[in-house]
């Protein structure tokens, strides 16, 4: 389904100096080990592949509201983003 230069290539393109996930891990703290972590990271995905299984981490959201615009008293003025793990994202 994929290649290990395929699992490089999403965590060169991960976006940099973005609000981290749960498990507070950066774009930019895989980007300088992308040689080694591409090839650990293809193996990991593979075996949650072949097992239909991810980690509960990775299927993990904090919901934080950013405010759009108006009153930040009225909730409705807020919209939720979720933040994930950036090894989810560099999984899907």
């Amino acid at each position: 389904p994929w290649t290990r230069q395929d699992v490089a290539d999403a965590i060169a393109q991960l976006p940099s100096r973005k609000t981290p996930g749960i498990d507070h891990i950066r774009a930019e703290m895989l980007k300088p080990l992308c040689p080694l972590l591409a090839r650990v990271l293809d193996n990991l995905f593979r075996l949650c592949w072949l097992a239909s299984w991810t980690p509960s981490f990775w299927r993990a959201a904090q919901v934080v509201p950013i405010h759009k615009a108006g009153s930040r008293s009225d909730p409705a003025n807020f919209r939720p983003i979720s933040l994930t793990s950036v090894f989810r994202k560099v999984f899907e």
